[in-house]
């Protein structure tokens, strides 16, 4: 999956919505929400918070189920994105498309899951805090641990740690008859991950 912050270009100050033309009027029918969308995008957290004091939904769906909380999240912008999630916006809200960027979203997919394989550092821990459901699957039966495995994240574990806390089965199959300690192997070899897993509880034994 493409890491969302290659779309940015050395040099040029744009957001990801201006490299992809993502207009919150596209997606959003609702004037309050496209105005917090704006303010989302520029980093404006004052706005942001006057706006959802006066009642803006920051749960609203819109077209292929893009929620202002997807808006904050592309960038690496931690501060929007937590200040949604502290007003209760929900990470496990399902896309419904690709957004037209397959290499990015798949339909299925939550915040949640992006958050999980992403670079950014901090944002998945931050779902986690704030509602973040680690038992919902992706699209191809993956749990959030397989999906972070397979996206060969930066220092993973802290993310594992934080879905078996918050309920993940940490020797769940995936469509494949993978467990997450199976893919780490069969994903780059990653031993030392497999290790960690099997300080987590992980049973390398197990078979589908």
């Amino acid at each position: 999956m493409e890491d969302l912050t290659t779309l940015k270009i050395p040099g040029v100050k744009r957001t990801f919505h201006q490299a992809v033309d993502w207009k919150a009027e596209d997606f959003f029918n609702d004037s309050a929400v496209i105005e917090l969308c704006k303010a989302i995008e520029a980093n404006d957290l004052a706005k942001m918070k006057r706006l959802i004091a006066e009642g803006v939904d920051v749960n609203a769906i819109g077209e292929g189920g893009v929620t202002p909380l997807l808006w904050a999240f592309v960038d690496n912008q931690p501060e929007r994105f937590v200040l949604l999630l502290e007003k209760g916006a929900d990470p496990n809200v399902r896309l419904t498309s690709d957004l037209g960027h397959p290499n990015a979203f798949r339909a299925g997919d939550t915040v949640m899951h992006l958050a999980a394989r992403s670079r950014f550092p901090d944002h998945f821990l931050l779902v986690m805090k704030h509602g973040g459901d680690p038992t919902i699957r992706g699209r191809h039966g993956d749990t959030v641990i397989h999906e972070l495995i397979k996206a060969g994240v930066p220092n993973p574990v802290p993310r594992i740690e934080a879905a078996v806390r918050g309920g993940a089965d940490i020797d769940a199959f995936n469509r494949s008859g993978y467990t997450p300690i199976q893919q780490s192997i069969t994903r780059f070899s990653q031993l030392k991950l497999a290790t960690e897993l099997m300080r987590l509880g992980a049973d390398p034994t197990i078979r589908s």
